[in-house]
């Protein structure tokens, strides 16, 4: 009586687990449609900004990079001045592996014939964790951009299982996608993707004394998959016939310029131009330019637009 009674409670229980699971299974279903739906659909604000960059931008010149292609690059200046239609596509704290990702998916439609890269050496080949920051960018796209399944596995092989979810794929993002899609973005619209900081620098808030961004005392630990995929980015571009030219923006600090050891060789060994004005004597400790001690304001990327225009033509880039 005791065992069958025991079978029984076994197999009510397998059942209740059974009906659980397959009302989690079908909500996960459900509203990670819904959410795939939302957010494909976004045209405003960061969401919309990505959305078009992964789905809609053909251009002559794409700038690529971390926050500081995004905030330093005034890609309306250089449309008018260069005569080539530019689009900013740089994401902020996100460097090498979501470019890289970004331009297999705009290379579906059409290559840049020009591609500018930012090089910010703690995204593009040093060790710094800001992975999962790439990783969430890309995961929206799965299913939509065939390229970015097999590379998500790639760079983690966990997200071969975890892209069974579809909530997963939004687990980030879903509260302001949510906020953007039914009442659109407050913030401010990017113009051709480029979107400057306001404001101005404060110098008390920073030291003086600090010579560069990055210490050279503990050496320099770099990180083998943003350099495999460093490398992977410029063997599709040039593959596909996009000239690549490596720009380093202004920094308040100035910069080690042994951090740059690791691209001037890339760059010498593939023929591509480096343009470096970390230490530019016009930008170094000029508070008037800059929003912080790394990002430039709204008049200082002006500025910084119109000297790297100059110094493109000067040198017979462009």
């Amino acid at each position: 009586m005791d065992k069958a009674r025991g079978h029984k409670l076994i197999k009510s229980f397998l059942a209740r687990a059974g009906a659980l699971l397959l009302v989690l299974v079908v909500l996960d279903v459900t509203l990670g449609a819904g959410l795939d739906y939302v957010s494909s659909r976004i045209t405003s604000g960061e969401a919309g900004r990505d959305n078009y960059i992964s789905d809609s931008v053909v251009s002559d010149v794409l700038i690529m990079g971390s926050s500081k292609a995004f905030r330093h690059y005034n890609a309306q200046m250089m449309t008018d001045s260069l005569g080539l239609s530019c689009y900013n596509c740089g994401e902020g704290a996100c460097g090498i592996l979501l470019a890289y990702s970004r331009l297999l998916m705009i290379g579906e439609r059409s290559y840049p014939s020009h591609i500018i890269y930012e090089v910010t050496p703690i995204y593009d080949y040093l060790i710094f964790d800001e992975t999962q920051r790439a990783l969430g960018r890309m995961k929206l796209h799965y299913g939509r951009h065939a390229a970015i399944d097999s590379l998500l596995w790639q760079v983690d092989a966990t997200q071969r299982y975890k892209m069974w979810s579809s909530l997963y794929r939004h687990n980030s993002s879903c509260l302001m996608d949510l906020i953007t899609y039914f009442f659109r973005s407050p913030e401010q619209e990017a113009v051709r993707g480029f979107l400057p900081f306001q404001g101005s620098f404060d110098p008390m808030r920073t030291q003086h004394d600090a010579p560069v961004q990055y210490d050279r005392s503990m050496g320099y630990q770099y990180d083998t998959l943003k350099i495999r995929y460093f490398n992977r980015f410029l063997d599709l571009a040039q593959s596909h016939g996009s000239k690549v030219t490596m720009v380093v923006s202004p920094v308040w600090y100035g910069q080690d310029t042994l951090v740059m050891d690791f691209v001037k060789d890339i760059c010498k060994r593939r023929d591509i131009k480096l343009l470096d004005f970390s230490n530019a004597p016009k930008y170094v400790h000029h508070d008037e330019y800059y929003s912080d001690g790394i990002h430039l304001n709204a008049t200082g990327a002006d500025e910084f637009t119109r000297d790297l225009i100059d110094t493109l033509r000067r040198q017979g880039i462009f």
